[in-house]
């Protein structure tokens, strides 16, 4: 403890000897800007008597002025003293500041207890567990679990798969999904058909993506469903994936395959799940497009108004309209396309074919 002083003490003194030092450096004196414009004003002085815009006696009298202006201006180069007493002051807070820290040190701290090294911690919180287990709290189960780990020469834990899951279990709690994820993996390694393993390492992969089923966390969902058939939390979380990559119904018949094996608070969720996605698949496509691509074909849409010669800018409208699933909109076109090319029967024809043979995206190659 003693080194710590000494260098703390050390590095306050030389923190504070630079302080003053810069502080007793002479501050230079920022130039005036009226310099310049007086500068200027003698340039466009001679500028105008060059051209007999202005006569001599009237530029020697305005040459004077603006020169007498121009003399009387401090020279930018020059540096000012810093204040009088600036290192006396600065000497003086900072050790005011030394002397207040060392008497609140005194007051509150206890400068004679002794060090607290992590082994002799580690030791405390052994023989707490030992006595009581719920004493300590998570972050401490897994400093003692994870030292267990580290020290654990003879391979007694290394390579037991039940440790390894325990410990991701409270680093999971403790926020650090990461080394879960590691020794998870691990674990897995040495237990591969662990439907168990799998689906808590794709549950761990969600909680590190926020939520997100992740391709990694689907092929451990998708490995424990085929170890087990019956697991929940990877059924639940695969339907939810289907749903929202647009296999709507497959997601929605799992979720209700799932409900008779949950508790009622777990059906609860489920049916509200089913019922979110049940208005969403109901929307329109329309409502459920990329805003990019709406708008984009709003933009075509009005280009069309301005230059309705474009037949081939028709049909993709038309055909964007048609997978868009926007009715009034397909309809609105086709009465204005049909307007337009009504002399022209191939072109419109071609426009047309849209409503039936969309493309596969608004804006897409075909």
């Amino acid at each position: 403890m003693i080194t710590f002083w000494i260098a703390a003490v050390l590095a306050s003194a030389v923190a504070l000897g630079l302080i003053a030092l810069l502080a007793a450096r002479p501050v230079a004196v920022a130039s005036d800007p009226s310099r310049t414009v007086y500068r200027r004003q003698l340039a466009e002085i001679d500028d105008l008597a060059t051209r007999g815009l202005l006569g001599e006696d009237e530029r020697k009298s305005a040459h004077a002025e603006a020169a007498r202006r121009l003399l009387g201006e401090d020279d930018p180069s020059a540096e000012r003293p810093s204040p009088a007493g600036a290192r006396t002051f600065i000497w003086g807070v900072a050790g005011l500041t030394g002397v207040c820290a060392f008497g609140l040190y005194l007051l509150v701290g206890r400068p004679n207890m002794p060090d607290q090294p992590f082994s002799k911690r580690l030791a405390e919180w052994t023989e707490a567990i030992q006595k009581n287990p719920e004493s300590l709290q998570p972050a401490q189960i897994v400093a003692l679990l994870e030292n267990r780990l580290r020290t654990d020469t003879k391979k007694e834990v290394t390579n037991n798969p039940s440790f390894l899951e325990e410990l991701a279990d409270w680093q999971n709690r403790t926020g650090n999904p990461v080394a879960a994820e590691r020794n998870l993996e691990r674990a897995i390694t040495l237990t591969p058909a662990s439907a168990v393993l799998w689906e808590e390492l794709g549950q761990t992969r969600v909680d590190m993506a926020q939520g997100e089923v992740t391709p990694a966390a689907r092929v451990a969902f998708e490995k424990a469903v085929s170890l087990d058939p019956k697991v929940v939390l990877s059924r639940f979380w695969l339907a939810g994936d289907d749903v929202k990559k647009g296999r709507v119904e497959q997601g929605i018949a799992a979720w209700r395959a799932l409900l008779p094996e949950l508790p009622p608070e777990g059906q609860t969720v489920v049916n509200e799940k089913i019922a979110a996605a049940e208005r969403g698949a109901t929307q329109p496509a329309a409502a459920q497009a990329n805003p990019a691509i709406l708008a984009m074909v709003q933009g075509l849409a009005e280009r069309l108004k301005t230059n309705p010669n474009d037949p081939e800018g028709w049909a993709r409208l038309v055909r964007s309209y048609a997978v868009l699933g926007d009715q009034a909109k397909l309809n609105e076109a086709l009465t204005d396309a049909r307007r337009y090319f009504k002399d022209r029967p191939r072109e419109l024809q071609a426009i047309e074919a849209g409503v039936n043979t969309p493309a596969s995206a608004p804006g897409s190659s075909n």
